[in-house]
């Protein structure tokens, strides 16, 4: 037996002291911890006010995604700008005109045209009893609408 223990005894006694640690490692880390901020209430403000302040706790995953982690700490906010809308092309605004908001068949656009040219149109719109202003308006309207309509039905992109 004496024999036994000689061999086995200094491996199950390393066994038991690993045991022992990481068993016990919750509450040492606890203690480190509050005694860390005990010690912490002593030291003067100002040189509190220069120490690093603390980054949130990010779990290690690796010393390249650790890495990863702080570039983009440092990079934060600098991608979370939207870049401003495009503006308009040309098509849009033809289209914007003609009161559509995305590309349609040839048949429903001269169908949008027609309906619109009959509103506007200068002499239906002067049948209609409107203002001098108003009748203005419309045949502003009325010009912004055939320019449009010329243009789409000139460069078709169904």
């Amino acid at each position: 037996m004496g024999a036994v223990w000689k061999s086995v005894g200094p491996i199950l006694l390393l066994q038991l002291a690993v045991a022992f640690v990481y068993l016990a490692w919750p509450l040492i880390s606890r203690i480190i911890e509050i005694s860390g901020r005990h010690i912490a209430r002593y030291i003067p403000i100002g040189e509190r006010e220069n120490a690093e302040p603390n980054k949130p706790k990010q779990p290690f995953r690796g010393k390249w995604r650790e890495a990863a982690y702080t570039r983009q700490q440092e990079h934060h906010g600098t991608h979370d700008r939207r870049d401003p809308p495009a503006p308009p092309s040309e098509r849009e605004l033809y289209l914007r005109t003609l009161g559509l908001t995305k590309p349609v068949s040839k048949a429903q656009l001269k169908k949008t045209y027609r309906k619109l040219a009959k509103t506007y149109h200068p002499d239906q719109f002067a049948a209609a009893h409107h203002s001098a202003s108003d009748r203005e308006i419309a045949a502003e309207k009325m010009l912004a609408i055939n320019e449009a309509y010329d243009w789409l039905v000139a460069n078709p992109r169904f």
